[in-house]
């Protein structure tokens, strides 16, 4: 998996345009980012897991727990295939409109 493509926005590009203070935006933000940026499809815990150690960020102790809770608490992500976690409408709204710097 490449964050850093030569044709389109790194990740560490993408998460610098946001204003990012917890776990569930980070989680947001890097489902969005392989999902619509890049086009991966089947995104897992693992492509999260990525996603932390490439921008720097700590990662969370029970990292599938939080992609749980990310979809429990604020619904912003579809874990019902936690081998194909999508970004829902209300995660869509949320990047676009509210965590913008």
């Amino acid at each position: 998996m490449n964050l850093h493509p030569l044709d389109k926005e790194s990740l560490k590009s993408f998460i610098g345009q946001f204003n990012v203070s917890n776990g569930f935006q980070y989680n947001l933000l890097f489902v969005y980012y392989l999902q619509k940026v890049i086009s991966i499809t089947n995104i897992n815990a693992n492509h999260i897991y990525t996603c932390y150690k490439d921008v720097g960020v700590k990662i969370p102790n029970n990292l599938y727990q939080n992609l749980v809770d990310t979809k429990n608490k604020k619904g912003w992500i579809d874990t019902s295939d936690m081998n194909n976690i999508t970004v829902t409408i209300s995660g869509e709204n949320c990047v676009e409109q509210d965590l913008k710097k």
